[in-house]
């Protein structure tokens, strides 16, 4: 393609990722959409094309350099790549155009960020680049504060959902078990803080819970050590889920969930968060994150983990079910990505 490009996308590969490019595929055919796409396809699999470009080792960024070049807007789905923002930080003018799509854990506090001279060279240039991104994209207004904040970003805020994992649907009927079943954590990740919620689950814990505990991706050293304990503490009742399931039986799965505890130390899981709040599900997370915030603006009452005292009283929350599809519904999210490309 050696034609101007209207909209390019700068996607590191993620479960959420092939159903994102078959929205804009459906709902945008009259634009130029063209993919750079880095990551496995066997694990998240897509749909190939003449608007796909697939990274192919380091040349692969040259590549990208010049799709930059012939692009009217460039959408950066995450900066999590050290590579990518290189580039960015020896082409600033690419900026003014580019359009970050926040992931949450792709900027990091200043104090949990890595030591030595490779560490605080990339540091050096994510925070230029963060400072000068002309564009932020997140339906999150907190998280765009922190930027802020943290690293003095002053591009214009677009209100988005982003993907399709944040648009509610309606789910499958599913029939009680006969068991109170908890959603704990989504990931092997440590920011999970699996530990310290176990521990507060503990005193708690009757016959009729289970204990669902995604631990299909992340860190493996770290998952291992969730199921040790986790074990350890409740025998039986605790359930690891250690393989990756389709979008379908997933959604299928949060159905016949009753609560969720979600012990965060960042933005994580607001696609589950929504589907479950969404079914009028009970949630507890961390009150401190922006999501929290953002979702008590929006008139959807999220539990306070500090104040977990059992597994009683769990209802559906009709008041929340109304609030979520008013919001997350797929047609809001084409029209905030129509506005975007149109700006």
């Amino acid at each position: 393609m050696g034609e101007q490009i209207d909209i390019l996308h700068v996607c590191r590969l993620d479960k959420f990722i092939p159903s994102y490019m078959n929205f804009i595929r459906k709902n945008f055919p009259g634009r130029s959409h063209v993919f750079f796409v880095d990551g496995d396809q066997g694990k998240y699999p897509y749909k190939d094309g003449p608007d796909v470009y697939k990274k192919k080792g380091r040349a692969g960024y040259l590549k990208l350099f010049f799709l930059m070049r012939r692009s009217r807007k460039v959408i950066l789905h995450s900066l999590f790549d050290s590579h990518v923002v290189a580039l960015l930080f020896f082409c600033p003018w690419i900026l003014k155009k580019s359009y970050w799509v926040m992931w949450g854990g792709d900027y990091l506090h200043p104090e949990k960020e890595g030591k030595g001279l490779k560490s605080s060279l990339k540091s050096f240039m994510k925070r230029r680049v963060i400072k000068k991104m002309g564009n932020l994209v997140t339906y999150i207004p907190g998280s765009v504060d922190f930027a802020r904040c943290q690293y003095g970003a002053g591009g214009t805020h677009h209100e988005c959902l982003a993907y399709l994992s944040n648009v509610h649907h309606a789910a499958a009927e599913r029939r009680p078990d006969g068991s109170i079943n908890v959603l704990v954590g989504n990931s092997a990740n440590p920011t999970n803080q699996h530990f310290d919620i176990f521990e507060r689950i503990k005193p708690y814990i009757i016959e009729d819970v289970r204990l669902y505990v995604p631990l299909s991706y992340g860190d493996k050293d770290y998952g291992h050590k969730v199921m040790e304990k986790g074990y350890e503490l409740f025998g039986e009742q605790f359930v690891p889920m250690t393989d990756l399931m389709p979008m379908e039986e997933y959604e299928f799965f949060l159905s016949g969930i009753d609560m969720a505890i979600f012990n965060h130390s960042r933005q994580q899981a607001m696609g589950t968060t929504i589907s479950l709040l969404g079914s009028g599900k009970t949630v507890y997370m961390v009150k401190s994150l922006p999501s929290w915030r953002f979702l008590n603006d929006k008139g959807i009452r999220v539990n306070d983990i500090e104040d977990f005292s059992g597994f009683e009283g769990i209802g559906e929350n009709e008041n929340n079910k109304d609030a979520v599809k008013r919001y997350f519904s797929e047609d809001n999210l084409k029209r905030q990505w129509e506005r975007i490309f149109d700006d």
